[in-house]
């Protein structure tokens, strides 16, 4: 094995190659062609040349959990970091994960000056070399998505600024040549192609590829100081290389990201992202990143992070949506159900620059120390959880000492995530084994930004100007996991949106023109949520249809809870461009840890309207059992139980229940298995109401029974219905529950 060693002194860098050979090892001189300056234009984007002796002394800090997770990722085999020699494999594959390793391979081989230190510094440059020698950092099949090239932009660059001083004239040339050259890529996608994400709002493709733009023309900026460089970037790339543009560009970049700062600080109250947990962090890896440089550098168009409602509340967003000891994050939309991009990094920046009360730090600690314990496999297996290791160890306010927040509870409570449209229960708690329960119903891209697109307060506020791509058809959609258990799961990142692979509901129509008009193609003709069918949700044929129903959005319409129960109505109804749907209200009522009980009220005035599918996901079912007599519809291995019944049996109601194992495609995940259980109710035009009931196997239940009152299509506007459960246990006992529903009955 060959290793170089670097030795840094005042005035000159002698390379040394080591030769390893069974235990022994021999050194000798290599020639080389640069000297150290330590008043470098470089390091810069997050430390000066000065700072570097205090940065190693950190480093040996074994208390802070962001140095130990840096040195787990030292001795973590480099195999897989290192970007391949042949740019047909780089660009054969989703490629981000090369220039997401450089800077903390390239941080650990500047501050660690132990053999190990100066190989990963090896191992770095041979990265790098490669990488440089691509003038494409695209992947070959998604020429037109720049997300891989800003990732690896940022990542290239940064490890350039940190290792500068300890290149060869020769390697600053290669390299320096790659950055500005991939930064006019970028820029020639935004001036000549007119990207999308140039201009739209609050979307992982804006902050990930301004962000690369940014850091792209800060760096050739900086690069034009030493004369050297300046000479050579200028020969290389004659009237290529406008500086003018390139400062014009990192400009707008900064004032479209104080734009998004301004829009999510004023508009979103709650801390959230529309894209879900996953998309979120990444998204902020990019915007807290910009906010430390932008902060560090004075520049202009910084937020005033002060009057930040949304900043303050974004760690209620991180702990609310947590669930199983921190150990799973809650997975709606395209997402997975752990923590990718971060939130560590995000934390601490978060604590330093809003916070300054040690919650964020507390946080990033947790879930820092939580990724080296072999027990939590979850977040061990993060592929890309190293993307902020650098970043994380750079911006950690050691003077900010961890202190956990007031709002990680010791009893489960509910939450409610006014703009996202989600309510959790249970959620943000140490204890792995409490129940959980997550309920989805809210408007697209969140209700501030919702009411001011569909009510088109200013130009900016046009369909135009979002992207909602990565949103599923999901409202009414829920998770539950009875003592951590995961007993009704979802169906995570789909590469198609279809409302038949979410825990809600579908319909299906008589006529071939309605099912043609109003379903996809392949959903075996049920009717499912305005925006779906493709491979992103259409949010600009959501918007055109919410304009016409003047707001009216799909949201939860009261969550409340009283001790252990719980009761969450949601109104779905806006979620369907079905003529004849007049009233879609699902009541989710948890009446303790065993139990959950879910009421569908459904009013329809047309006979084409012919079935109701209610659908259940999994990753555990067998195979569904039919009890004829009590509805016993589905067991998992774990022994928990689906019941179903209709309550308005004044009706001739048919039900069946089918399951089946369908095969998935995430983009996450790769092919996988999800377990669906589908229950298909018949409907006639008035009103219907079901009730599923889904218990855990701490109760023994033989059979469901129930009773409704006030449940016949003759209610007044406003009446609630009273509905008497009881269950029937194995040991001849029983359990009785009331269950009180709100209902807006349907007006003609």
């Amino acid at each position: 094995m060959m290793l170089h060693l670097t030795v840094v002194s005042t005035h000159c860098v002698v390379a040394l190659a080591v030769v390893v050979c069974a235990g022994s090892f021999m050194v000798h001189a290599v020639p080389t062609d640069y000297t150290a300056d330590s008043k470098s234009v470089f390091p810069y984007l997050y430390f000066d040349q000065e700072d570097v002796p205090e940065l190693k002394r950190k480093l040996e800090d074994t208390s802070l959990v962001s140095t130990k997770r840096l040195r787990v990722f030292q001795a973590t085999p480099w195999s897989g970091m290192i970007a391949p020699e042949s740019m047909d494999e780089f660009r054969g594959i989703w490629n981000e994960r090369w220039g997401n390793s450089l800077p903390p391979m390239a941080l650990l081989s500047l501050l660690d000056a132990t053999s190990e230190g100066l190989a990963m510094r090896t191992k770095t440059f041979e990265s790098m070399d490669n990488m440089a020698r691509f003038d494409l950092w695209t992947v070959a099949a998604l020429p037109k998505d720049e997300v891989p090239v800003a990732h690896s932009l940022v990542g290239f660059a940064t490890a350039f600024d940190f290792l500068y001083q300890v290149m060869s004239t020769s390697q600053r040339r290669r390299y320096a040549r790659a950055i500005v050259h991939h930064t006019l890529f970028m820029q020639d996608r935004v001036v000549d192609d007119d990207r999308w994400w140039a201009y739209v709002w609050l979307q992982n493709h804006v902050f990930t590829n301004c962000h690369s733009i940014f850091i792209g023309c800060l760096m050739t900026e900086r690069m034009m100081l030493d004369p050297e460089l300046k000479s050579y970037l200028e020969v290389e790339f004659e009237s290529k290389l406008d500086m003018k543009a390139i400062t014009e560009l990192k400009y707008k970049m900064m004032h479209h990201f104080g734009r998004m700062f301004d829009r999510l600080n004023t508009h979103v109250k709650d801390g959230s992202m529309d894209e879900g947990v996953y998309y979120t962090l990444y998204s902020t890896r990019s915007l807290f990143e910009h906010i430390h440089i932008s902060h560090r550098h004075h520049l202009p168009h910084i937020v005033n992070l002060d009057s930040g409602i949304w900043f303050k509340n974004h760690i209620n967003f991180m702990i609310k949506t947590v669930h199983r000891g921190f150990d799973e994050v809650l997975p709606f939309a395209d997402s997975e159900n752990f923590f990718s991009y971060g939130p560590e990094m995000q934390m601490r920046a978060l604590d330093r620059y809003v916070l300054r009360n040690g919650h964020g730090n507390w946080l990033a600690d947790l879930v820092g120390t939580m990724r080296m314990d072999e027990k939590n496999q979850r977040l061990i297996k993060c592929s890309v959880c190293s993307t902020t290791l650098h970043s994380d160890f750079l911006i950690h306010d050691l003077s900010l000492k961890p202190i956990r927040p007031e709002i990680i509870s010791s009893k489960p409570d509910l939450y409610h995530f006014e703009d996202w449209g989600v309510v959790v229960v249970g959620y943000g708690m140490l204890d792995p084994n409490v129940t959980t329960l997550a309920v989805k119903c809210g408007a697209t891209m969140g209700a501030a930004f919702a009411a001011e697109i569909t009510a088109q307060t200013s130009p900016e506020f046009v369909p135009r100007n979002v992207n909602a791509g990565h949103e599923h058809p999901d409202q009414g959609s829920f998770v539950f996991f009875p003592h951590g258990r995961p007993f009704i799961t979802s169906s995570s990142y789909t590469l198609e949106k279809l409302t038949a692979l979410e825990n809600t509901l579908t319909f299906s129509v008589g006529s071939k023109e309605a099912q043609q008009h109003y379903g996809c193609k392949n959903q075996d003709n049920q009717v499912g949520q305005v925006g779906e069918c493709g491979h992103w949700l259409d949010w600009a044929g959501v918007y055109g249809f919410h304009q016409t129903l003047k707001q009216h959005w799909p949201r939860i319409e009261s969550a409340e809870k009283h001790g252990i129960l719980s009761r969450i109505s949601a109104n779905l109804e806006p979620a369907y461009m079905l003529p004849g749907l007049d009233q879609l209200t699902r009541v989710f009522y948890q009446p303790d840890s065993d139990v959950l009980f879910i009421v569908d009220q459904v009013h329809t005035s047309s006979r084409d309207i012919t079935r109701v599918h209610q659908h259940f996901f999994s990753d555990q079912w067998i195979v569904p059992l039919r009890n004829q007599e009590h509805r016993l519809l589905a067991l998992t291995p774990e022994r928990d139980q689906v019941f179903t019944t209709r309550l308005d049996m004044s009706k001739a109601a048919s039900i069946q229940a089918t399951a089946s194992v369908t095969d998935m495609s995430s983009k996450l995940r790769g092919k996988f298995e999800m377990r669906r259980l589908t229950v298909n109710h018949s409907l006639e035009p008035g009103y219907t109401a079901i009730l599923t009931t889904l218990v855990a196997r701490e109760v023994p239940v033989i059979a469901v029974r129930a009773r409704c009152h006030e449940c016949e299509p003759t209610f007044v506007l406003g009446a609630s219905q009273v509905i008497m459960i009881t269950l029937e246990l194995r040991n001849g006992e029983s359990k009785q529950y009331t269950v009180v529903t709100p209902w807006r009955s349907h007006t003609s």
